[in-house]
């Protein structure tokens, strides 16, 4: 694989696999990743890596796809990327293609493992990286917006039910008026623990879940996450949008038609944002 495309996380970051020590204290949030320097009204949209990989890992796959051009071929003029590490270092092996095209230090927002008990799956740190996320979206945030690619995404989703259930984290109102914080999903899934199941199942009944604006974007030929198990995803927000390319396990560069929905669905936010700041009205075009 090329380093354009080595964007990946295995499989085994939301499947089973080895267990790893949940950290009592997560470290403060790193202040020093992003993408981009913001300002000038842009959108701010922190971004989850995807397993055993890094917040300067994530940047880069971002920005070789295009996303952070900022001449109208990507997204860049639109808004800033706010990348951070996850809580827990990699517990074990990195996946071949990460390794040969980037250099770690390498983290994980959880390891997957079977509980030896009763063999139910359990994520192993993702109440320590809830409890994280948390922290920097009080001392960092707001943010308009969350991004994550794989495990990123997976988590990304399960914060927004997190978010609409608990009134916790990135996708907890901020007030009455601000519209709700929108997620941009790559190649992610359903977080397949007993515990999430029951937090979705109670972000069905929410209308604060139902508002979330949400982006879907799927590889035809993603081999570690199958098409279908996004599709899953998507379909538990209530007006999903949908870009799908030919690629496989990446973070693909958008491109005619797919470029054309991303800015066209944060050209929107933007405006949700504007109209809850100061009143103004959203432009009918």
């Amino acid at each position: 694989m090329d380093r354009a495309a080595a964007v990946a996380s295995s499989a085994r970051g939301v499947g089973a696999s080895a267990r790893a020590a949940s950290p009592s204290r997560p470290p403060p949030p790193p202040r020093d990743v992003a993408v981009m320097s913001g300002g000038g009204g842009k959108l701010r949209v922190l971004a989850l890596h995807s397993w055993r990989t890094s917040a300067s890992i994530f940047a880069k796959q971002l920005a070789v796809a295009g996303w952070t051009n900022d001449d109208g071929t990507g997204l860049g003029d639109q808004c800033e990327f706010v990348c951070v590490d996850a809580p827990h270092p990699a517990s074990g092996e990195i996946p071949r293609d990460v390794a040969r095209a980037f250099e770690g230090p390498y983290y994980e927002w959880w390891d997957a493992s079977r509980d030896d008990r009763d063999g139910s799956l359990r994520y192993v740190g993702d109440d320590a990286s809830v409890a994280f996320v948390e922290r920097v979206a009080r001392e960092d945030g707001p943010f308009d917006g969350v991004v994550g690619f794989s495990q990123g995404a997976t988590f990304a989703g399960l914060l927004a039910a997190i978010g609409a259930v608990d009134g916790r984290g990135p996708f907890a109102a901020v007030s009455a008026e601000a519209p709700p914080v929108f997620a941009i999903l790559l190649s992610g899934m359903l977080a397949r623990t007993s515990e999430a199941a029951a937090t979705y199942a109670e972000a069905k009944d929410s209308p604060r879940h139902a508002s979330i604006p949400t982006m879907h974007v799927i590889g035809a030929a993603d081999r570690v996450m199958p098409p279908a198990l996004s599709e899953r995803l998507a379909s538990e927000f209530a007006d999903p949008v949908i870009v799908t390319h030919e690629r496989g396990h990446v973070v693909p560069r958008l491109e005619r038609d797919a470029l054309a929905t991303a800015r066209n669905f944060l050209a929107a936010r933007a405006a949700a944002a504007r109209e809850a700041r100061d009143g103004s009205p959203r432009s009918s075009l």
